[in-house]
């Protein structure tokens, strides 16, 4: 793994040299500010996440932020775990303390609605024990979320690839989210993979 999280082979990848290309130039249209949605589908043992893996070393390699999750059959019925872990990746928490990261967040997103930002730092698992949550229906605050990160994503200012791995295990929350994420993908400097 290289200082980004992402898995790198020393070997180099045969026969996937239109992919790539392919690839590369939907993240130059990103970085440019035309974003782009890209499914990677095929058989098992085919080469999907070795490509997926490629790309991200290429993102890197040009100072576009990289974010992963991945979607686990064992978690495919906990509700908003991938997008959760998506999130995390995004907003830097994993491996700090939960009072940094809360602290963080709440530099990053300074506009946001206190309650939705409550929602968002209980969402990533850094919640303040003494602070309650409103009661609030699931799917009401799935749609504040899905507003939240939306606005976050529209006003992002440097290039992001988003990396979904083996979607076909996603819990039903977070791949209703991630599709409400991906309407306005194509107005943002990102690529979602």
């Amino acid at each position: 793994r290289d200082v980004t999280g992402v898995q790198t082979c020393a070997l180099p990848i045969l026969g996937r040299r239109w992919e790539i290309s392919a690839v590369e130039a939907l993240l130059e249209r990103a970085a440019a500010g035309q974003g782009a949605v890209l499914g990677v589908v095929g058989s098992p043992g085919i080469g999907k996440s070795r490509l997926v893996r490629e790309v991200s070393a290429l993102a890197a390699a040009r100072d576009v932020d990289v974010f992963a999750a991945f979607c686990e059959s064992h978690t495919r019925r906990v509700p908003f775990h991938a997008v959760a872990r998506l999130l995390r990746a995004a907003f830097g928490v994993d491996g700090r303390d939960a009072q940094d990261a809360r602290a963080s967040l709440r530099a990053t997103v300074a506009d946001a609605d206190p309650e939705d930002l409550l929602l968002l730092i209980d969402l990533l698992g850094i919640a303040d024990p003494g602070v309650q949550l409103a009661r609030i229906d699931p799917d009401a605050r799935r749609r504040r979320l899905t507003a939240l990160v939306n606005t976050m994503s529209l006003a992002r200012k440097s290039p992001a690839v988003y990396v979904v791995e083996d979607a076909h295990w996603i819990d039903a929350v977070s791949e209703s989210m991630i599709a409400d994420f991906l309407t306005v993908i194509p107005q943002t400097n990102s690529l979602v993979i």
